[in-house]
């Protein structure tokens, strides 16, 4: 922002979250697709943009009551690849919603560590967001390598570790905490980078 980049942020609206500004709403109702087909579990999930300024600063909060606000930690929750598969597609949504609109696209897409790495690799195989964001290129940011979601990956067999190679899961299958998210956005975004030197 000193250089006078557009920089914006784009997170859940866990329930810690206690702004000093109340929120605007930027889209409301929006229908996030989960990949899922069949009549179990739900083929969308209705979520909400939300707005709060801090200076020149733009964070965007994607709320979801079930998946963030009724929840009071940010992660350790069985459900976690839901939740922040939620919201990496969440954000690929609202960007399509923004660049439909012609308000606002991004030149580069950063993404930070484990959580969001589902990003990464939607944006540039799901065909809904391939053909409108092929050019749009991702840096992702390892904060840890010892943390990649709820499952030990590095304690797993060889056979039953991921590869990244396979289809991306619905989100509700039983598959999907099975795939590293941290692994899937290395092999997906065009740079990666580390917190640390000493990654």
């Amino acid at each position: 922002m000193k250089l006078g980049h557009d920089v914006r942020i784009f997170s859940a609206k866990y329930g810690v979250i206690q702004p000093k500004k109340p929120f605007k709403r930027v889209l409301w109702h929006i229908k996030i697709p989960t990949g899922y087909q069949g009549k179990s579990y739900p083929q969308e999930l209705i979520c909400n943009v939300l707005i709060n300024q801090i200076g020149p600063l733009k964070v965007y909060f994607l709320e979801n009551r079930e998946y963030f606000e009724l929840r009071s930690n940010v992660y350790e929750y069985i459900d976690d690849n839901i939740r922040f598969f939620l919201l990496s597609r969440g954000c690929l949504e609202w960007l399509k919603s923004q660049h439909s609109k012609k308000l606002w696209l991004p030149q580069v897409i950063h993404i930070h560590d484990w959580h969001t790495g589902y990003l990464s690799e939607d944006l540039h195989t799901n065909q809904r967001y391939l053909r409108e964001f092929y050019r749009l290129p991702t840096l992702f940011t390892v904060h840890n390598f010892h943390l990649q979601g709820r499952m030990n990956f590095q304690l797993l067999p060889k056979k039953q570790q991921d590869t990244g190679q396979g289809n991306l899961k619905h989100f509700f299958h039983d598959k999907l905490i099975q795939q590293n998210s941290l692994l899937r956005g290395i092999i997906y975004a065009d740079w990666v980078n580390t917190v640390s030197e000493t990654y």
